[in-house]
């Protein structure tokens, strides 16, 4: 069950009943009913929710996009690293060395950080 039913379960085994005024729902008569509506429907609203999903997705594959998470920006080659280092002892910045080698700040500092095994740039995944 969901959280809602679940809530409400919990509710009424505690003697609470649930009284909506703006949806004139009312748990007090027929509640157990009522319940298993508000479950159902919730239930329904799930599947629905998931196939709608399951067609944008298929609908992406077939307009040729590839769902999901954009890959990140490639690391830098061993090469890329040793010319970043000479540049930064030139005074360039972070980020002008990162365009230049078309690469994110972000994967300069990565390959900055002494953690990091050397790469051969074919495979971007840190």
């Amino acid at each position: 069950m969901g959280p809602t039913t679940d809530l409400l379960g919990h509710l009424d085994r505690h003697g609470v009943r649930l009284r909506a005024l703006h949806e004139q729902l009312d748990t007090a008569e027929h509640g157990e009913h009522l319940l298993r509506v508000i479950h159902g429907l919730i239930e329904a609203r799930r599947i629905f929710q998931s196939e709608a999903t399951k067609d944008g997705l298929a609908a992406a594959v077939a307009a040729g996009r590839t769902p999901g998470r954009r890959p990140g920006s490639p690391l830098p080659t061993h090469e890329q690293e040793e010319l970043a280092h000479q540049l930064q002892a030139t005074g360039r910045s972070v980020t002008e060395i990162a365009n230049l080698l078309g690469v994110s700040r972000a994967a300069m500092y990565r390959a900055r950080s002494p953690s990091r095994p050397p790469t051969t740039g074919e495979d971007s995944a840190p």
